[in-house]
């Protein structure tokens, strides 16, 4: 047996211990990871429960659908359309705090008094610690459970488990959710979020493994995987691009450099 595996196997014993447990699940690689380790301990109940609010893109709502159907999971999805925290609109630099100890606040008194569930986990993996995630407090804080964080699992840990498993999402790409796009300090707006969005969803069409599209003033940037740059070296591309951002209100389009994750 891989060593991977074997880790593998103390990650479903350590979920076991809890008797219950429900996941908050966002579709991407490691929540997916935890909810099918989940699946596969020896837990009386496993729920995953998602948190739909303006920030989390619908492509992604129907991800986390698509994945509990195919683990056969309990899933719950809570509908959240405004934040009870005015300021976290305002977009200051503490808005990942703010947003996480709002929205984390509101899973776990759910979990506990709809589902009857005592323990809330999430999706934290070993290599975060290294990244500014000032969500990781706000979730100390409220006493939520981090086993991949907790046994040391790092991504490539994770995704080499899913691919043995014959999971189709193992090399899935890692996202944001929308408010990241908005510099600190300019107010966050349904019309702000619904432009990156589609303009995210459009990119994502046309064969981009990763995409961002970032806001500053009435400029978008877009960010791509390094690899993927070349594909705007088609001139006809760039134009067609260009005049989809801006019908959606953009008044200049540009590209990163660098490409996505290259800062």
């Amino acid at each position: 047996m891989e060593p991977v595996l074997e880790k593998f196997a103390k990650l479903k014993q350590w979920l076991s211990d809890l008797g219950e447990v429900a996941i908050a699940f966002s579709g991407g690689v490691d929540s997916f990871f935890l909810l099918t380790a989940s699946k596969e301990s020896a837990l009386s109940r496993v729920v995953a429960v998602t948190m739909v609010t303006p920030f989390f893109p619908k492509r992604e709502r129907m991800e986390t659908v698509k994945l509990t159907k195919m683990l056969d999971v309990e899933h719950v999805i809570l509908e959240k359309k405004s934040f009870m925290d005015s300021v976290i609109l305002k977009n200051p630099e503490n808005r990942c705090y703010l947003c996480k100890k709002e929205l984390f606040g509101e899973l776990k008194d759910f979990v506990r008094r709809d589902l009857g569930i005592e323990h809330v986990a999430e999706g934290t993996n070993y290599d975060d610690i290294y990244g500014e995630r000032p969500g990781m407090k706000a979730i100390r804080e409220l006493g939520i459970l981090s086993p991949l964080l907790e046994l040391k699992f790092q991504k490539e840990e994770i995704r080499r488990v899913l691919f043995l498993l014959g999971m189709p999402n193992y090399e899935k790409q890692p996202y944001s959710c929308l408010a990241t796009r908005i510099p600190y300090g300019e107010q966050i707006t349904s019309e702000l979020l619904t432009r990156i969005e589609k303009a995210e969803d459009y990119l994502f069409g046309k064969g981009f493994s990763q995409v961002r599209v970032r806001i500053h003033g009435d400029l978008a940037r877009i960010e791509v995987s390094p690899e993927e740059r070349a594909i705007f070296f088609d001139v006809v591309f760039m134009d067609e691009v260009s005049r989809y951002l801006k019908g959606l209100g953009f008044k200049h389009v540009a590209l990163d450099l660098e490409g996505y994750g290259r800062k």
